[in-house]
């Protein structure tokens, strides 16, 4: 396992059925050391007007699922990992 400098990725966010509410483009850049965790808290900007932010902003957490997928691993020794879509 190495440190990473960085992730990049998009985090899905899905109904009970495992239909999907709203995807939202990620990264995080303040490093990550091998085998620890990290916790990240921010906010989405919410317009009325867009469906997939309604129905986010209404769906229970508890009938909510949430999918992370890494697009860029970077490594601190400058290593990529690009991963398939």
């Amino acid at each position: 396992m190495k440190d990473l400098a960085g992730v990049k990725g998009t985090i899905a966010f899905q109904d009970l059925f495992d239909d999907e509410i709203k995807r939202v483009g990620f990264s995080y850049d303040d490093g990550l050391r091998a085998g620890k965790t990290a916790t990240w808290s921010g906010s989405l900007d919410y317009n009325q007007f867009m469906d997939s932010d309604v129905k986010l902003r209404n769906t229970p957490l508890e009938k909510m699922t949430v999918r992370w997928e890494p697009e860029v691993l970077i490594y601190t020794d400058g290593a990529k990992l690009r991963l398939p879509q």
